[in-house]
């Protein structure tokens, strides 16, 4: 008969004594599997985080961020050599490679370091001379040119000249001759322009035309005759220069303007020679003694000599009058070599809105011309609504919208207490706003943002009309 040992002598064998082993296995097959799965952000984040920072930026230990131009190979081949510092135990192998990959694509590489940070979009306000060069064309678009005349191809040069045989300039029936002169700069001595035409003792001179501004900044004018002169410059109402009614010994006559370079000004230059407040007709037997008579038309351009004005900077042809800001600004920056508007200051800000106050005025002081309505006009109210909603779209360099149209018009003109005040409001309020005072608001890349790309680009100022039309027919 088969016997079977006692339990007493061979003791059962529990359940988890068998299934140890075998956990055993598992965890430490899933350590091997768990540490070859490992990636490279989390091999970066155990062992190099703490000295580079989480994202490279460095710490205090190791201030220089994790950036470079090294290639990925060289980036392996450095990391298996050296990382990490201070250990012996070295990021090598596979490891070295799948880290070098997690930091070259996350934080080192030139396109990592470029989507990490990518360029900062700025607003440009204008410049200087931009606003400058916007301010005067603004204007001049409503009296139909912005100061830059387009002259014939054959055009000649210097000064119309018209010759009276007595002081009276508005008398045609005076007139003895006509002609082009070059540059203003005479000596007719003591017998006048021709003594068989002229009273050498009563004679006057008219030259009119146009003078070319080389270049932006103050200049100085003078006269030098020993008779009378006046001389008018981009204002046909106000002299520049008045020495009608002599007094004294001064042969020199001298002011100073300030005109943007690239422009022309009208320009008016009146002469005379004839004996003031005495009448000595019927004393003609006494000999007088001969006066001789000269007359020099001079300027100082900025930074230069004085000098006659020369004939490739006078046109016969006569400019309409141009508006020049007077208003100082602070300067541009231009530390990298040309002038920025990327700075704004108080005293910008300061100087923005003491030239919208100036402009406002001197629209006001012209809003007949400019706006072509007369004062006793029915309509002027809508008209001159109509003229403010037009400038606002040449400021802006784009036609309103119906909310612009309400913010700077509409409203302003509803709320004022006559149509002057309602104009310069408005004015006051587009030329303040920053559709004006900025670059291509908005990011946009409609046909009126390359308008003004290219404006601004080629002649520093505003799309002429020519731009204006391509872009509002698709061309741009």
């Amino acid at each position: 008969m088969r016997t079977y040992p006692s339990s007493a002598t061979h003791p059962p064998c529990p359940l988890w004594g068998r299934i140890l082993p075998v956990l055993a296995l598992l965890m430490f097959s899933g350590q091997i599997l768990a540490l070859e799965a490992r990636t490279g952000e989390q091999i970066y984040r155990q062992q190099c985080a703490s000295c580079h920072g989480a994202k490279g930026e460095g710490s205090e230990e190791y201030q220089r961020p994790l950036t470079g131009d090294r290639s990925l190979a060289q980036l392996v081949r450095f990391i298996a050599k050296s990382m990490p510092k201070n250990s012996e135990k070295k990021c090598t192998g596979e490891e070295a490679q799948k880290v070098a990959v997690y930091i070259y694509e996350a934080f080192y590489s030139k396109a990592a370091q470029a989507r990490n940070k990518p360029p900062r979009i700025e607003l440009s306000r204008l410049t200087v001379r931009q606003y400058r060069q916007a301010a005067a064309d603004l204007i001049g678009t409503f009296r139909g040119s912005s100061g830059r005349m387009t002259l014939p191809a054959a055009a000649s040069q210097g000064l119309k000249g018209e010759y009276f045989k007595s002081r009276r300039l508005w008398r045609q029936e005076e007139r003895v001759r006509e002609r082009i002169d070059p540059v203003v700069q005479f000596d007719f001595g003591v017998a006048g322009p021709e003594p068989d035409k002229f009273d050498p003792d009563q004679f006057s001179i008219r030259w009119s035309g146009s003078v070319l501004a080389p270049e932006t900044g103050e200049y100085e004018f003078l006269v030098r005759t020993e008779h009378a002169a006046r001389l008018w410059l981009n204002d046909s109402k106000r002299p520049l220069i008045d020495a009608w009614v002599k007094s004294g010994n001064d042969t020199e006559h001298r002011a100073t303007i300030f005109l943007l370079g690239g422009r022309v000004y009208p320009l008016r230059l009146e002469f005379s020679k004839a004996k003031q407040g005495v009448d000595d007709s019927k004393d003609k037997k006494k000999k007088k003694p001969a006066v001789k008579a000269s007359i020099a038309l001079e300027w100082k351009q900025p930074h230069r000599t004085p000098e006659t004005i020369p004939q490739r900077c006078l046109f016969p042809l006569s400019a309409p009058e141009s508006f020049v800001l007077s208003t100082p600004f602070p300067p541009d920056d231009r530390s990298i070599g040309y002038e920025r508007g990327t700075s704004i200051s108080r005293a910008w800000e300061q100087a923005t809105t003491d030239a919208a106050i100036e402009i406002a005025d001197y629209v006001v002081r012209h809003l007949t011309e400019l706006s072509g309505v007369r004062e006793d006009a029915g309509d002027r109210p809508a008209k001159l609504r109509d003229f403010c909603r037009r400038f606002a779209e040449r400021a802006f360099r784009r036609p309103l919208t119906d909310e612009q149209k309400r913010l700077y018009v509409d409203r302003l003109f509803a709320n004022a207490r006559d149509v002057e005040t309602a104009v310069k409001r408005s004015l006051l309020f587009v030329l303040q706003s920053p559709y004006f005072l900025y670059r291509e608001i908005g990011g946009g890349r409609d046909g009126y943002d390359v308008a003004s790309r290219l404006s601004f680009t080629l002649w520093d100022s505003l799309p002429d009309a020519e731009l204006l039309q391509a872009a509002a027919s698709g061309q741009l």
